[in-house]
């Protein structure tokens, strides 16, 4: 199997298993330009990992606190764009549509997912969906000022026909903002096969700061900026990765925080685990604002491209 960025034979890394179901996949890292591909079989049903399980239940993903927190975090995600006015800007990947249904009140917004469960919702304030199997082929009377990705690329199996499409319709001087796990975080160096963000088989591909440079590169944008610290996803990655240190049963506190958890715990060993982890959350996010600012090796790589 070869490498889909610089066409390296890729070689063995690790086996990962699925959260859910406990299934093992393999990982296949380039030597080259250090882009990890997840390897399943022909026969490997993936549309049955995105399921309830990873959408969430009652209109959300996590129990209240948490799920009022991951939506906070979204305004951070897009806050150089909250004071843009009459801007198209199209959302591949949209999820729930939190952050169109923001910009959506001075812009033109249009979204992009792969079901139709949120279109509905999102058509009544007036933003455009497209279905993604209509996507490459949908021939666009328009062009965007700016298309965002965010924690999609990793999903997409042909990743340069998605960069192509997103090219030849964003404007020129357009921007391409993406954001996706960083592979060569410190997380991930550290918690190894149980890092949280590998989520397998959802996630086709995982990006090193090279290959997602690379990849841009060949599709005819250029960078503009990485950052590797994400609010979101940066100390929450860390403390389930220091915990994963401390405990057998691994990432138990993303577990605890899915609204749709049917696993019963022991209540005083869980009891035990929260007080642990809240003592160790402060360690976890100066850790992680250390490993992003001073290292650049922080959670995920968020890339402002521009068109070339």
């Amino acid at each position: 199997m070869k490498c889909v960025i610089c066409k390296k034979i890729l070689k063995k890394y690790i086996d990962v298993k699925n959260l859910e179901n406990f299934k093992k996949f393999k990982l296949l890292k380039c030597q080259n330009c250090e882009h990890t591909q997840t390897y399943f079989s022909k026969n490997t049903d993936l549309q049955k990992y995105y399921n309830v399980k990873y959408y969430g239940t009652n209109k959300q993903k996590f129990t209240f606190f948490f799920e009022k927190i991951s939506i906070a975090t979204r305004f951070f995600r897009i806050k150089k764009l909250l004071f843009k006015k009459n801007k198209k800007i199209l959302d591949i990947g949209f999820g729930r549509g939190i952050e169109l249904s923001i910009l959506q009140k001075k812009n033109q917004t249009y979204g992009v997912e792969i079901n139709d469960k949120n279109f509905k919702k999102l058509n009544k304030i007036g933003i455009k969906t497209y279905l993604f199997k209509n996507f490459i082929k949908e021939k666009f009377n328009l062009s965007f000022d700016y298309i965002m990705m965010w924690h999609n690329l990793e999903h997409q199996k042909h990743i340069s026909t998605v960069l192509k499409k997103c090219h030849k319709i964003v404007k020129k001087n357009g921007y391409l903002i993406i954001e996706v796990p960083n592979s060569n975080s410190f997380q991930s160096k550290i918690d190894r096969k149980n890092w949280i963000y590998w989520d397998v088989p959802r996630h086709n591909h995982h990006f090193s700061s090279q290959s997602i440079t690379k990849l841009l590169k060949q599709n005819g944008f250029s960078i503009k900026k990485i950052k590797t610290f994400s609010l979101e996803y940066g100390g929450f990655g860390m403390l389930s990765s220091l915990l994963n240190f401390f405990f057998n049963n691994k990432n138990l506190l993303f577990k605890q925080i899915q609204s749709n958890n049917v696993k019963k715990f022991n209540k005083f060993k869980l009891s035990i685990f929260l007080i642990f982890s809240f003592a160790l959350s402060p360690f976890a996010l100066i850790i992680e604002l250390v490993a992003s600012y001073i290292f650049k090796s922080g959670s995920v790589l968020n890339v402002v491209a521009k068109k070339i």
